[in-house]
């Protein structure tokens, strides 16, 4: 039930008495015995609510914070929509969103609104999940996946782009294999995990889906990966740098000749630590900010608080955000908070 009003009434059920009128909407009271005084839950004030589609809020209330960086101040904000991807300026958002109407039915739908979640344009709409979404720099092309998500290499899932008007809808693999994560490089080159070749692991392709090129080669799981803004860098995720026999995954960068092959030796990057140095995680879904000095990840490094217990009993408590300066800089956290906060972007602007 979604509450009504409250009663009370003496230990014999005498002295029956309404509490409250009904409005707004009480539930689950609890009493101080001490002063008499009663809480309960109920709605919270709606005034300057922003509501998705489906009638869910848009922004996580009270998750706003700035922190000062060495360089910046970032300003922080928890949103319910899922995978976020900020236009360049940060002007507008795209999420994925539950189609309204289809709770359950496992449709779902591109957004583009503004960063309040005012202003929403649904764009795109399919069966089945869009994950990993990311806008390009040029401000021209949006990019997902779309498939099953957590699927094993010979699932299908595609790599789509659209424009942000919902123009030009193209399916850049199509191909009975797990393609998914892209990511823009600054000249519209897109970065992507696939198991096209019986693993998972990062290719680089141009922004129509051409000429895709393996960048790593391992047995391990690669994956989530970023690029560079100028192209020059890779970092992904991945569990081959993972000692211990355990399932941990972190943080490695790879970096790329101008023609977008593989340039140096592969060199591994965990945050807040040297090359080849293994650290806590998991370490996951990277992203570079827009001038490239600084990289936002999700991370469980400083320890769950709540986070498995609260969630929804999905496969991923990863714990909170945390930024650092690229390639070699000091773990900063972001957020710090009971639930489980993941798949940070970056915008610049107001």
């Amino acid at each position: 039930a979604a509450g009504g009003s409250l009663h009370s009434m003496g230990p014999a059920g005498e002295s029956l008495r309404q509490e409250s009128t009904g409005e707004p909407a009480l539930a689950a009271p609890a009493v101080h015995l001490a002063t008499g005084r009663v809480a309960a839950h109920g709605p919270g004030p709606l005034e300057g609510r922003i509501d998705r589609p489906s009638g869910r809020p848009f922004a996580a209330t009270g998750t706003l914070q700035e922190i000062d960086l060495p360089d910046r101040t970032v300003r922080v904000e928890g949103l319910y929509g899922g995978f976020p991807a900020f236009a360049p300026g940060g002007l507008r958002l795209v999420t994925s969103q539950a189609v309204p109407g289809a709770l359950g039915s496992g449709r779902r739908a591109l957004v583009v609104s503004k960063p309040d979640g005012s202003d929403p344009v649904q764009i795109h709409e399919t069966e089945g999940q869009i994950f990993a979404i990311d806008w390009s720099p040029d401000g021209e092309w949006i990019a997902w996946s779309e498939g099953v998500v957590f699927a094993p290499e010979g699932v299908r899932v595609d790599l789509w782009r659209i424009r942000p008007d919902g123009s030009g809808l193209e399916n850049l693999t199509d191909s009975p294999t797990n393609d998914a994560f892209p990511k823009f490089a600054g000249d519209g080159r897109i970065v992507f995990r696939s198991g096209r070749d019986g693993n998972k692991e990062i290719y680089l392709m141009a922004g129509d889906g051409s000429d895709p090129k393996r960048l790593t080669n391992h047995p391990g799981v690669d994956t989530m990966p970023a690029i560079a803004p100028d192209g020059s860098f890779v970092v992904y995720a991945t569990d081959q740098l993972d000692w211990t026999g355990s399932s941990d995954i972190d943080l490695a960068r790879l970096q790329l000749a101008p023609s977008g092959e593989p340039g140096a030796a592969f060199q591994a990057w965990m945050p807040g630590h040297g090359p080849a140095v293994h650290g806590p995680g998991p370490d996951v879904h990277p992203s570079f900010s827009p001038d490239g000095r600084w990289i936002v990840y999700a991370s469980a490094r400083g320890g769950l608080n709540d986070e498995p217990a609260l969630f929804d009993g999905g496969p991923q408590p990863y714990g909170e955000i945390w930024v650092q300066s690229f390639p070699f800089g000091r773990p900063i956290r972001l957020t710090h908070n009971k639930w489980e906060d993941s798949l940070a972007d970056w915008a610049t602007g107001d």
